[in-house]
Formats: C-alpha cells, structure tokens, sequence
C-alpha cells in the first residue's frame, strides 16, 4: 500500500534531525517521509536538514514551507493532495515523537479499511466537558475510543476526500486532533482503534507544543471548544 508519513516542524527545528533519523532505522521501509515546515524564518534549516538526510541515505523527503496559519491542520490539507494522488495510507507524526524502530511496521500490521489508528487514545467522562480533566487514556480496544491522538496515527488516505473533514466546524483549524475523531467516527461511522507501540515516548519536547498554546490563549483552549461541540448535540 502506498504510504506517506507527513511530519510538522514548527518551533522544534532543532529536533528534526532525530526524528528523521528514526524514519531511516525503521523495519518496514516502504514510505515517503514528508516534512511540513510552519516556521518560515528557518526555511533554510529545514532545506540544509532534509537534504543531508536525502543525500547520506539516498531519500527523497519531500518538503513545503507552509507557515502556521492553519495550525496543526495543515496535515490534513497536504494529506488530501497524497490523497489525490492515489496514495492510500497517511501516517502523521510528531517531530519530538520518541519511536521504535518497528513503529511503521506495527502500524501497517494493525491496519483494518476505514480505520483510524493512533498509539495515544482516549475516553470522554461526563461528556467531554472538561478536556483536560474528564479524560481517561487507554491502552488497548477494549474500551469505547472516543479521541485518536493524531501525531501518532495512520488512517486511509481517502478520509481526506470528504469535503466535511476539509471544510471543517468553527474552530476545527485549533482543534484537528479532535475534529479528526469526531469525523471518523461519528460521521463515517469508522472505527477508532489503540495500536500498541512499546517503547514509544511522548512529547520529548512539551514546552514548546501547539497544543499549550492553544491552552494557554484566553478563550481559545480545547476544553471550550469541546463544551461548545457537546452544546451542539455532539457526541464526542
């Protein structure tokens, strides 16, 4: 199946280098790696990165200098083009992602149609009225899956051709990881599903991650965004 891996860098250049280093050491090898750079100011760096990582291991990482207007959502859209293009898994990863050196692999083995996988799930309590706090991770599918985390996750490539996903709800572009799940599951009726990556490491570099921005903006956090979902009649 043909599968491309769609990397964000934004404030964490400097890690880059790892992560891509990770990529070459995997098991399972048949991917394209793609590296999204939000940062424009070291456009640059990311050309000088990636085209070492081309050269030393005969790569062909494709790269796009597309700012952060559109936050973490920007994956979607560069996904819908691999989409367009016939490709038919999308795998998303986080650039201060620690990862085995089976993650791809375990990935593909897990892989069912209309699925979307992810190594980081959760469930709602009370309704998802306090993200933060009203959340329970969970580890296996025993449990009823509510929210993939998208920067450890894979899903069919042609969940990027519904003009519903791509054409999103009011503040989808601060929330993609929730809009994501909510799509999937609520509106295509597909499954979310935990995929079990020992070893995986979450979040090396936490303090400069999107998503506290978006926490720490008055008025702009994921716990209001869901409150307003669920005020909506959403299920998620």
């Amino acid at each position: 199946m043909k599968t491309v891996i769609i990397l964000l860098t934004w404030q964490r250049v400097g890690i880059l280098p790892r992560t891509l280093n990770m990529l070459t050491k995997q098991s399972y090898k048949d991917f394209d790696i793609h590296v999204s750079n939000g940062n424009l100011e070291q456009s640059s760096s990311v050309n000088t990165i990636t085209s070492n990582f081309n050269k030393k291991h005969g790569l062909d990482i494709k790269v796009t200098h597309d700012g952060n207007d559109y936050s973490c959502f920007r994956r979607f859209f560069i996904a819908k083009d691999y989409a367009e293009r016939g490709y038919d898994l999308v795998m998303f990863l986080d650039d201060d992602i620690t990862i085995p050196n089976d993650y791809v692999k375990r990935f593909i083995d897990a892989y069912e149609p209309q699925t979307y996988l992810s190594a980081y799930t959760w469930t709602f309590q009370n309704g998802g009225e306090d993200y933060y706090k009203k959340r329970t991770r969970v580890t296996s599918n025993d449990y009823d899956i509510k929210y993939a985390g998208a920067g450890v996750s894979m899903v069919d490539a042609s969940v990027f051709l519904n003009k519903g996903l791509m054409n999103p709800a009011p503040h989808a572009y601060e929330i993609d990881d929730l809009w994501m799940s909510y799509y999937c599951d609520h509106v295509l009726g597909w499954n979310l599903k935990h995929v079990d990556i020992p070893g995986l490491k979450i979040g090396g570099s936490d303090g400069v991650a999107l998503y506290k921005n978006i926490k720490n903006r008055s008025g702009m956090n994921k716990a209001k965004f869901l409150r307003e979902l669920v005020e909506q009649g959403w299920k998620v």
